[in-house]
């Protein structure tokens, strides 16, 4: 391409030089003038498509990745979410215990325990932080994956973390309080007062908590739906 500019070029000036007359020369270096803006158009035309070209196939591959992350998301969601549940149960049941009823259970020779167990979602964040930081976010298209993507990562993950960690702290105090009153065996810690303000406390939260995990399940799946739809479009 270089070298068809530089040949026109010449051709120009030279036009200028010969002894045709002055429309004549007007013409022929009109022609190699327009010859030449054409070929410079169409070089930088030619350079911006192999560019975009190599930028979408970045993102393609960057959205295959994503795809694999947010079904290993979704999994540990759904598994969280699930151990949450169950645990809530035994909740309600230990702050629903009387006198009354942890007698019965003695009498029936069943043991009186409660399970706190700290359940944390690991997010996999890798390629979307390494694309974020190569400033390759703009080279996506779809205004709607993008915002999807953007309201993930930047919105609904550090407040599930945010949740996780306020869980893990909760569930920390109640361990301490198990650990410390070791001496009250058989379920006599669960008629404590103090005890079941705590736990109603957490009950509650835990409510809250599995609520959020509800709504990051269903963002999880609508996100990985568009990137479904995006990458389904694009196969040959």
């Amino acid at each position: 391409m270089q070298e068809e500019i530089s040949k026109h070029t010449k051709k120009a000036f030279k036009a200028m030089k010969s002894e045709h007359s002055f429309i004549d020369k007007l013409k022929e270096i009109g022609i190699e003038i327009g010859i030449i803006v054409f070929a410079v158009s169409l070089s930088i035309w030619l350079h911006g498509w192999s560019e975009h070209r190599h930028q979408q196939a970045e993102v393609q591959e960057f959205i295959g990745d994503l795809k694999e992350d947010l079904k290993a998301d979704l999994e540990i969601l759904k598994f969280v979410k699930k151990n949450k549940e169950e645990k809530l149960k035994e909740f309600e049941f230990t702050l629903s215990l009387t006198a009354q009823k942890l007698d019965s259970l003695k009498k029936a020779n069943k043991n009186v325990g409660l399970r706190v167990g700290i359940d944390i979602a690991k997010f996999r964040i890798g390629n979307y932080e390494g694309f974020k930081s190569s400033g390759k976010i703009a080279y996506i298209e779809n205004k709607k994956l993008k915002k999807l993507m953007l309201d993930y990562y930047q919105g609904y993950v550090p407040s599930i973390v945010e949740f996780d960690v306020l869980n893990q702290g909760f569930g920390l105090k109640i361990l301490d309080d198990i650990h410390n009153n070791a001496d009250k065996t058989n379920g006599v810690l669960f008629l404590d007062k103090k005890f079941k303000s705590k736990l109603n406390f957490y009950v509650n939260y835990s409510k809250e908590y599995i609520g959020a995990y509800e709504q990051m399940i269903k963002k999880t799946e609508e996100f990985l739906k568009e990137i479904e739809k995006k990458i389904k479009i694009n196969q040959p």
